[in-house]
């Protein structure tokens, strides 16, 4: 029979300590085992206090009979605790004194140390990725090279620890034959790799440099307009600087054209310059699409009539401008009202030199457009008439004493008629009797003009008489005298003159001049002093006439082979 005693157990607050195991093989003879059986949890003084009253008895085995209760049972008594196995277990345990419990202390290291170590073990990490990055490509660069060898060469630069075992006989035998390689090609392929990795480079630097230099483009503009705007936009000394920024601009506008911050900075500089330059900007409308000629077309206007002359062709179209003022009627070109071999009456009518509107005045109770043939007779036409079937009417007559010359322009002035002879070194002019000019012509020069007039290109008449030169000259008359009117301060000069117009209902005196190589109109005063210039952006490229009609506020020009009418400012 075994019996063990139960276990005590006892923790002090800083030091555990195990008793040893108490056996009893047999009753009387303890016995100590290595296993822990006590441990102490509460102090010696509680064990105390504590008996054990529970005995362990040995279980009575079913064959035998249950002894009387008289007699002793062969169990051992119950072992209980009580002082005597107190003092005992107290003698067996050292007395312990508990320790003080120390204060608790941070352990760890602290935020900065614990930052500073990530970004160590970051760093190392990035370091050995770098590394392996770097011996990856090395490695990748090696193979690449071998590979480009041929194949004895890359046989024979094959490192040790990567080239083969030695093969056997027998497969040295079925070994396949190293190809014979083209050396011709393999060194065109190995020359073309460092071309083709600088045309990436090029490329590469190429975007990036356009970046580049466009911002500096803009950078410099903005500069340039800020010095303009301190010295004050609208006096000359600022010119440079906002020319300087227009050019700017427009170079960032090459670079990148949908920019918008380039065209903002463009249009900023050009409006300035403009104000500078007195330059109104207009809108013009297309009319009509009349063809590239060989000769300057001429104009005419009479109210809401617009008559086009081509001489070269020999035709004269009427085209009737809508209410509105931003179209014609008409849908195409119309046919010609007026053309060279057409019959009138009896008669043909020849070579068509030029025309001119004809108000009444003096004897002339009519108005009219009157077109001049190369031979002396005029074609008249008003559009108010017709003929019975609505046909347009048309009355020839022929001049009492036509030009000895060649005619060179026609003007009208209060129903008389001006003719320019270049050979007569002339202007004629004719009074009307009715509708026609029978009569021999008044010469207009007593003496002979300041400059030839086989030069002229034009001649406009407001009261005035305009002659307009080759060279861009304009000399005005009054009542056969030679009046001041001296062209100044047109921005640029004057560049190629090649017609002009005034308006000789409105009496302001305003010359328009058409000036082709600067693809502009200049408006002068009466003396001709400058007053502005009128530009279009593409619609007056290639100026060939110009008619204006100041009551209207309306300007027509023929420009590259086309009509257009714009409103003036």
């Amino acid at each position: 029979m075994r019996w063990e005693a139960p276990v005590v157990r006892w923790e002090a607050p800083v030091v555990r300590w195990e008793a040893p195991v108490v056996r009893w093989a047999t009753p009387g003879k303890p016995t100590v085992g290595r296993e822990p059986l006590l441990r102490l949890r509460r102090q010696r003084e509680h064990l105390a206090e504590r008996p054990i009253e529970r005995s362990i008895e040995r279980p009575v085995e079913p064959h035998q009979p249950p002894a009387p209760r008289s007699q002793p049972s062969p169990r051992p008594e119950p072992v209980r605790s009580g002082p005597d196995m107190s003092e005992r277990i107290g003698q067996a345990i050292p007395r312990l004194k508990p320790r003080p419990r120390p204060k608790p202390v941070r352990q760890g290291p602290g935020l900065g140390e614990r930052m500073g170590q990530g970004i160590r073990r970051v760093g190392r990490g990035l370091g050995r990725g770098i590394v392996g990055a770097g011996a990856w490509l090395a490695g990748g660069a090696g193979a690449l090279f071998r590979r480009m060898l041929p194949g004895p060469e890359r046989e024979a630069r094959r490192p040790e620890r990567t080239r083969r075992p030695e093969r056997t006989r027998r497969q040295e035998r079925t070994r396949r034959p190293v190809p014979k390689e083209n050396r011709t090609v393999m060194a065109i392929i190995a020359l073309s790799i460092p071309i083709l990795v600088a045309v990436v480079v090029a490329l590469a630097y190429g975007s990036f440099g356009k970046e580049a230099r466009f911002q500096r483009l803009i950078d410099r503009a903005q500069e340039e307009i800020t010095l303009a705007e301190e010295t004050g936009i609208a006096s000359e000394e600022a010119r440079s600087h906002w020319e300087t920024a227009l050019e700017y601009a427009c170079a960032a506008i090459e670079w990148q054209p949908d920019d918008l911050a380039a065209a903002a900075l463009q249009a900023q500089a050009q409006a300035a310059i403009d104000v500078l330059d007195s330059v109104v900007r207009l809108s013009p409308i297309h009319l009509v699409d009349l063809g590239m000629g060989d000769v300057a077309r001429q104009l005419v206007i009479h109210g809401q009539a617009i008559f086009v002359l081509d001489p070269a062709s020999g035709w004269v179209i009427q085209l009737t401008l809508n209410s509105t003022g931003d179209g014609v009627i008409e849908q195409d070109v119309p046919s010609p009202l007026v053309r060279t071999g057409q019959q009138i009456g009896d008669r043909e009518i020849g070579k068509l030199v030029g025309f001119a509107w004809v108000n009444p005045g003096s004897e002339r109770q009519t108005s009219a457009l009157t077109i001049l043939e190369e031979n002396g007779a005029l074609v008249s036409y008003d559009p108010a008439w017709g003929d019975a079937e609505g046909e347009t009417s048309l009355a020839r007559s022929l001049l009492g004493t036509p030009p000895t010359g060649a005619a060179r322009a026609v003007a009208s002035f209060e129903g008389r008629l001006y003719i320019l002879d270049a050979i007569a070194d002339q202007i004629w002019r004719y009074e009307p009797r009715g509708d026609t000019y029978p009569e021999q012509p008044d010469r207009y020069f007593v003496t002979p003009p300041p400059k030839p007039l086989a030069d002229v290109l034009d001649m406009a008449i407001d009261g005035n008489i305009y002659l307009l030169y080759a060279d861009g000259t304009i000399l005005k008359f009054l009542q056969r005298e030679l009046e001041s009117f001296e062209m100044r301060g047109i921005p640029d000069g004057l560049g190629q003159a090649v017609a002009f117009t005034v308006d000789r209902d409105s009496r302001s005196g305003m010359v328009y001049v058409a000036d082709r190589a600067n693809n502009r109109v200049i408006e002068l005063k009466p003396d001709g002093t400058f007053h502005a210039q009128l530009c279009a952006e593409g619609a007056f490229d290639g100026l060939e006439s110009l008619a204006v009609d100041e009551t209207a506020g309306r300007l027509y020009v023929i420009s590259g082979g086309r009509l257009y009418v714009a409103s003036l400012p």
